[in-house]
């Protein structure tokens, strides 16, 4: 009960159960909860994580500029700390959301440029990016790499097993 940084990762798991019920306000009281916590006790990484959750709850409420702000607060943190797992994730993230503020060639850069630092090993949400730039593609008129990006993330859907990115 006493160990803050169990707290913040228990208010941070909250969040996201409170996200995926759709309870965004409750959401966002343990997601903040968790960062002031963190920013305390000084754990940059945990914060980062926290960071990206807000940026997802913004994203789902269609707060894009909101969402756009916590990627790159997690983006830079994660970038100092040399995270690279991080770096990937909260830059994917980054290019989801200006997909929706219609910066389709800035995400398309971004989501470029988190499929070349996965390269060959890959990365488990590559299937995400790779829906993210079809999505990019697609709004730039850009039909041959729209399917070709969503073909993609559909196969590495598929080989994950993971349902969330076949649907």
């Amino acid at each position: 009960v006493s160990d803050r940084r169990e707290i913040a990762r228990s208010l941070n798991l909250a969040g996201s159960v409170h996200a995926m019920l759709g309870r965004y306000a409750q959401s966002e009281l343990a997601f903040e909860q968790a960062l002031a916590i963190l920013h305390d006790a000084g754990d940059h990484r945990g914060a980062t994580s926290v960071l990206n959750n807000l940026g997802e709850l913004a994203r789902l409420r269609g707060d894009y500029q909101l969402a756009v702000e916590r990627y790159h607060e997690a983006l830079a943190i994660a970038r100092r700390l040399g995270d690279r797992d991080g770096e990937m994730a909260y830059l994917s993230n980054l290019g989801g959301a200006r997909v929706g503020l219609a910066e389709h060639a800035a995400a398309v850069a971004d989501l470029q440029q988190v499929i070349a630092m996965a390269g060959s090993a890959g990365w488990s949400n590559l299937s995400e990016t790779y829906r993210f730039l079809a999505s990019a593609y697609l709004a730039q008129g850009q039909l041959p790499e729209a399917l070709a990006a969503a073909q993609r993330a559909l196969e590495l859907g598929m080989s994950a097993g993971a349902q969330e990115y076949l649907a």
